[in-house]
């Protein structure tokens, strides 16, 4: 199934502007509440000097991609860091954390925020940010995060999230890791194809028991795919 940028919940108020992939805040779709156990998957841009102040989650798998600008995180672990486009950040929320994230520089900050609902409950929070530079997913898919030991950032959740960014051109396939049965795919620019439909920036496409996703690239191409249980 595709679902097109233009079909996603969208709210601009102040100095955060959003599109959401599920239902988030102020939008709701009780037929979309996430994929599996991908909760959320937030698009956001947030102006210079502003942010998300100090604010709890509690189990939950976060993780935050930055695509433009810097983002300034802290939290009630002692944890303070500043994170670019060269860092994919981690944190499991656990039993309990609070957390802020402001962007202090002076452009606007862009970045993907993905919540994964964790196999357990009630556990100690932990925070993780590895760096990531796009050579490392150039023209294949890189392990980003995951729960079966061979991805860079290990998430309390068998599930799989990793990022390729293709020339265009190239045709991938990839399989599933065990007996998860859903792909979700995001593609963040270009343009591909996947069985027979064209997708563009921002477009997604969800597909459940096929047990390997084929794609092919029409242009440069920036994706991220996930790897899921969708009976959980």
């Amino acid at each position: 199934m595709i679902r097109r940028s233009k079909d996603r919940g969208y709210s601009k108020n102040g100095w955060l502007e959003s599109s959401f992939s599920f239902s988030f805040a102020e939008y709701y779709d009780p037929n979309n509440m996430g994929f599996g156990v991908l909760r959320v998957l937030n698009d956001d841009k947030i102006s210079p000097m502003s942010g998300f102040g100090m604010h709890p989650h509690r189990d939950m798998e976060i993780i935050t991609i930055v695509m433009k600008g810097q983002l300034e995180h802290r939290d009630s672990m002692g944890f303070v860091e500043i994170l670019d486009n060269t860092k994919v950040q981690y944190m499991s929320a656990g039993k309990g954390v609070k957390h802020s994230e402001i962007n202090n520089g002076s452009d606007i900050l862009e970045l993907f925020q993905i919540w994964i609902k964790p196999s357990m409950a009630d556990y100690e929070p932990r925070y993780e940010s590895r760096i990531i530079m796009p050579d490392m997913y150039k023209n294949k898919f890189l392990n980003i995060a995951g729960g079966f030991g061979d991805e860079i950032l290990q998430i309390r959740q068998k599930a799989v999230l990793y990022r390729g960014a293709f020339e265009a051109g190239k045709n991938i396939s990839l399989s599933h890791k065990q007996s998860l049965t859903g792909w979700y795919l995001f593609l963040i620019s270009g343009e591909i194809e996947i069985d027979g439909e064209r997708l563009s920036d921002r477009d997604s496409f969800t597909v459940i028991k096929e047990e390997e996703i084929n794609i092919a690239t029409f242009a440069n191409s920036d994706i991220l795919l996930f790897d899921l249980l969708v009976n959980s």
